[in-house]
C-alpha cells in the first residue's frame, strides 16, 4: 500500500502512503473509542489507554495530509551529523542512508512526519469532541503524552536512539486534562512519564503501592 521509497534510506522513507484515512488503525482506534462513549452507559467509571501508533517511522502519510505539507516551503535540518559528534552517529547516517539523500527526500521525510502530527491533531480533536458531546469533558482526566520524541533527519539520522540525548528525542508533550478540579496553566517544571502512574493514583484516591516509582503530578496542577 505504500508508494515506492528510497533505496538508500532503508525502511524509513516512504513517503504517500496509498490508503484512504479510514483504513488507517489509528482513525479505526479512535472510531471505537468514540463508539464506546456514545454508547457506553457509564454505570461505573472507565479507564481508556489509546495507543497511537503514529508518529512514527517509517515516515508516511496518506492524502490530504502528504500534499498539505509538501507543498509548503519546510526548514529542513542541515545534511550533516555535525562537528565533534560520536562516532555511531556517523556510523547511524551512513548505515541508514541519510548522508545521500536529496533535498526533495529530506523535505519528504519532514512533511510525512508532519503530517502525522496533523493526523493525530485530527484525532485528538474527535475524542475531545466526543467527550463533550456526552457531558464527560469536564469529569474525565484526560492525559495525552508520548515516550520519546524522533529525529526526522536531525543531524542526518532518523527515528531515536537511546545515546543520544537531544531535546528532539527528550522533550515530549505532557499535557492534562481535568477542568472539573484544575484550571488550565503551563509549567516549565521538569516531569518524567514515571510521574504519571502515582499522579493517577493520587486523584482517583488510590494509595500508592510499595515500589512504585516517580512522584504525583498534583502540586503541578494546583
Amino acid at each position: 500500500n505504500r508508494a515506492p521509497g528510497n533505496a538508500c534510506a532503508d525502511n524509513y522513507l516512504f513517503g504517500k502512503l496509498n490508503l484512504q484515512e479510514d483504513q488507517v488503525i489509528d482513525y479505526i482506534h479512535t472510531e471505537r473509542l468514540c463508539k464506546f462513549l456514545d454508547t457506553n452507559e457509564r454505570k461505573a467509571p472507565f479507564f481508556i489507554n489509546l495507543n497511537f501508533a503514529y508518529t512514527h517511522p517509517p515516515y508516511e502519510i496518506m492524502e490530504p495530509y502528504y500534499s498539505k505539507f509538501m507543498s509548503r516551503d519546510l526548514k529542513l535540518f542541515p545534511p550533516e551529523v555535525g562537528i565533534d559528534k560520536p562516532e555511531f552517529m556517523y556510523q547511524l547516517s551512513e548505515m541508514y542512508g541519510f548522508d545521500r539523500l536529496t533535498e526533495t527526500e529530506r523535505k519528504e521525510i519532514l512533511a510525512c512526519y508532519y503530517g502525522q502530527l496533523a493526523f493525530i491533531d485530527a484525532r485528538v480533536k474527535e475524542i475531545y469532541q466526543s467527550l463533550q458531546n456526552n457531558n464527560l469533558l469536564d469529569n474525565t482526566i484526560l492525559i495525552f503524552t508520548a515516550d520519546h520524541g524522533d529525529l526526522v533527519g536531525q543531524h542526518c539520522i532518523p527515528e531515536k536512539w537511546d545515546t543520544i540525548f537531544s531535546d528532539s528525542i527528550m522533550k515530549i508533550p505532557l499535557m492534562i486534562h481535568y477542568p472539573s478540579s484544575y484550571e488550565s496553566h503551563r509549567t516549565d517544571a521538569m516531569t518524567e512519564n514515571i510521574d504519571i502512574l502515582p499522579t493517577l493514583l493520587e486523584l482517583a484516591g488510590i494509595d500508592k503501592p510499595y515500589g512504585i516509582q516517580g512522584k504525583s503530578l498534583l502540586p503541578l496542577l494546583k
